[in-house]
């Protein structure tokens, strides 16, 4: 396996934001946040295209003084520009990793109901192939002699599992039982992660975060942390048992209702996992004749 492509992409992810009727006014704008999930990864022959979505979590306050706020999800769609050398195996072990991050965001009030929210997203792809080392015919009809050598090599896979669901369910006290959910945030932490035949298992927790308002009471907003525990086995093609392993993970939908003293809450998150495996990769390092004038050829390969 070697590297193919390690290349950097800059995008930006701009939207605009409308608020229903029923949605107080936005008077300030508080903060705006972006969470960005997993890129789909597609491979082509000139093209590495990636994909997914972007949350914005969105905290004002309203005409009445009081914190609010809203949620919009916006597409993105990143082309990073690959050259694939010709003596790569097309489409064999071909593995994509990539990582986006999103810069802090922008937003602007259009109107009572309408606001402008802008966010730039910083993009790594690396592509990862088996490259053909070729002998060929290194001397035709001639019996040549070898000269072997060895190296150690590592080997990198990775690989994004499907949507993970989490439910929890929060029992108010008496004394906040008006209590308002004004936001929910998660964030994924992974404390043991193991490679596997095929996968990567990990377990870990989702650290919930809730920002609450008592309205009728006119007590200040207070926080709530919640922790969730999970077990997840990520689908990594080429892994197995003696690979070393890592995961992570984004929270990359939160939906609140309070109902009957109750705070509930479903949770939506994707894992990422990355196996590397070492081994000893043997090869020809010097190949000649007894019996005729050869010409040597040395080929340089970074693995």
């Amino acid at each position: 396996q070697a590297l193919l492509c390690d290349k950097q992409e800059m995008s930006e992810v701009t939207c605009e934001v409308s608020l229903p009727d029923y949605r107080p006014e936005v008077k300030r704008l508080v903060r705006v946040s972006a969470t960005v999930s997993p890129p789909a990864r597609y491979v082509g022959a000139a093209n590495t295209e990636l994909s997914g979505s972007v949350d914005f979590c969105i905290l004002y306050t309203g005409n009445d003084g009081a914190l609010y706020s809203t949620a919009h999800t916006a597409p993105y769609r990143i082309g990073i520009p690959t050259e694939l050398p010709s003596d790569a195996a097309p489409g064999e072990g071909l593995v994509c990793d990539a990582d986006i991050w999103a810069e802090p965001c922008n937003a602007r009030v259009l109107a009572p109901r309408k606001l402008s929210v802008k966010c730039r997203l910083r993009a790594r792809a690396r592509l990862y192939g088996i490259r053909l080392i070729e002998n060929g015919d290194l001397i035709s009809g001639i019996t040549a002699e070898k000269l072997y050598g060895s190296c150690d090599v590592s080997e990198l896979f990775s690989g994004v599992g499907e949507p993970l669901l989490l439910h929890d369910e929060i029992v108010c006290d008496t004394q906040s039982e008006d209590v308002r959910v004004v936001c929910a945030e998660g964030q994924v932490f992974i404390s043991e992660a193991m490679a596997g035949s095929g996968c990567v298992n990990c377990r870990g927790e989702v650290a919930l975060k809730l920002l609450c308002a008592h309205d009728s009471t006119g007590m200040s907003p207070s926080q709530m942390m919640r922790r969730i525990p999970f077990e997840c086995a990520i689908t990594v093609d080429g892994c197995e048992v003696n690979c070393v392993a890592s995961a992570f993970g984004t929270c990359t939908d939160v939906s609140v209702t309070v109902e009957d003293g109750r705070i509930l809450c479903d949770l939506s998150v994707i894992l990422q996992g990355r196996a590397q495996r070492d081994r000893n990769l043997t090869y020809v390092r010097d190949a000649y004749a007894l019996d005729a004038v050869s010409d040597s050829k040395t080929d340089f390969l970074t693995l």
